[in-house]
């Protein structure tokens, strides 16, 4: 479990990652800003930046999905008035390759998040 805390000492992000099962399922927390303008888009528009592919997106139920183009993997994005939740699944062996190839695209993803304008 990590926990990040941004200036002023707010929890930023909360991140649990478990290792024990397949599939792999990890699970990121954020706050968004109150004035965040469409977040839904915002993070879609991340997600196909890094290489993942939004389907479903339903801004009513505030859920979509992250499809990575190479392998069964997803990321499932939910939005509860300003709480953030995404949940990966990495279906990979840990040792296999596209294991280590996801994990990277996750990461990248998550970290954007973490670093744009929509997060507190």
């Amino acid at each position: 479990m990590v926990v990040t805390f941004n200036e002023t000492g707010v929890v930023k992000r909360v991140e649990v990652a478990r290792f024990f099962d397949e599939p792999f399922v990890n699970d990121y927390w954020c706050i968004l800003k109150e004035a965040a303008k469409d977040p839904m888009e915002s993070l879609a528009s991340l997600g196909e930046s890094i290489g993942f592919k939004a389907a479903g997106l339903d801004r009513e139920a505030g859920t979509f999905t992250l499809e990575d183009p190479n392998s069964k993997a997803r990321i499932a994005v939910k939005l509860d008035g300003q709480i953030l939740r995404v949940t990966s699944r990495n279906p990979h062996h840990r040792l296999a390759n596209e294991y280590r190839v996801y994990s990277k695209r996750e990461s990248a993803f998550t970290n954007s998040i973490a670093d744009s304008e929509i997060v507190q």
